[in-house]
């Protein structure tokens, strides 16, 4: 039996990027932490959560959420200012 409460395979793809991309803040926030505190960083990894988080999210994740806006603001006018 199909279960017809299934996500499609973009909304899970995207669920599971935000779930991948909240751990990474969480490193950076972390290594934020210690600069505020006084504390020894990792500078590398704040310099590498940063670079993905600009790199790959801003080049594949975010576009295609763009999309997704696009597409409901098309079928919503209401959501259609939301989105702006």
């Amino acid at each position: 039996m199909k279960d017809t409460h299934a996500r499609p395979p973009l909304i899970a793809t995207l669920l599971a990027e935000h779930v991948h991309l909240a751990r990474i803040m969480e490193l950076m926030a972390a290594q934020l932490d210690e600069l505020a505190n006084g504390s020894a960083s990792d500078s590398h990894v704040l310099y590498e959560t940063v670079s993905y988080m600009v790199n790959w999210a801003d080049r594949y994740h975010h576009p295609r959420e763009d999309l997704i806006y696009g597409r409901a603001a098309e079928l919503d006018g209401q959501l259609a200012d939301d989105v702006d």
